[in-house]
């Protein structure tokens, strides 16, 4: 079974994220200590990572794949280096463009309105999204976007608002809250996009489903057959 080339991609997939994981703990972020969390949660985004270049490669929806794929990355960073704006405003984008895949927003109208948000919540029957996944999808995008652009700031005086941007900390009780919120929030985003693309994803993913349970899970690819088989 070892021989079996689905499985080699296994392996190298694996190894390719090691090495990754290994490469960012080697560089030098002043301001933050890589712990066993954060190494968890960089890992479950690099996977996110693969699955989206498996997915640019065989789909129409290329271009907001590989946004996805940079959001990631620069996600990724901004947790590093403790730019909490940068986080806030690269989450925004993983969301926006997980909606704009969900409810096919064309390229020629791109833009996350409240009508996308509206259109996402029609189909909660249809994705078997409960009320608490819709609540967190649009609390944490509500979140984003009011610390992107600062609303809770403009009280403040200069000097504070300014020594915040330099001493914004973010200590390991709230990264563990935070990381756990987003790994709910992607894995909703997972059941949507397999229940709408399944065969696209399937084809993606042809004679590698293995792959694709490494990068995604088990129930995810159990989903997958399910919509596949009509159940």
């Amino acid at each position: 079974m070892k021989d079996d080339i689905t499985y080699n991609e296994v392996d190298a997939r694996k190894i390719e994220i090691e090495k990754f994981i290994e490469y960012i703990k080697g560089m030098d972020f002043k301001h933050f200590s890589i712990e066993k969390y954060d190494e968890v949660f960089f890992i479950y985004i690099s996977k996110h990572i693969m699955f989206f270049k498996y997915m640019s490669f065989g789909t129409f929806n290329e271009r907001y794949y590989k946004v996805l794929i940079s959001d990631c990355y620069y996600f990724i960073l901004a947790i590093l280096k403790v730019e909490k704006r940068y986080m806030y405003l690269n989450e925004r984008s993983i969301i926006e463009n997980y909606i704009r895949l969900i409810v096919d927003i064309s390229v020629e109208n791109d833009h996350v309105t409240e009508n996308s948000f509206i259109k996402l919540k029609s189909r909660k029957e249809k994705y078997n999204v409960t009320d608490d996944e819709y609540s967190l999808i649009r609390s944490e995008y509500v979140e984003a976007c009011g610390y992107v652009h600062g609303a809770s700031s403009i009280d403040e005086t200069l000097s504070y608002v300014f020594d915040e941007c330099i001493n914004n900390k973010f200590a390991l009780k709230d990264r563990a809250k935070y990381y756990d919120r987003i790994k709910a929030l992607l894995k909703s985003f997972d059941r949507m996009l397999i229940i709408e693309y399944a065969e696209i994803i399937s084809g993606c993913f042809h004679r590698k489903k293995a792959v694709l349970e490494y990068l995604l899970g088990k129930k995810e690819v159990d989903l997958l057959f399910d919509v596949l088989n009509g159940k």
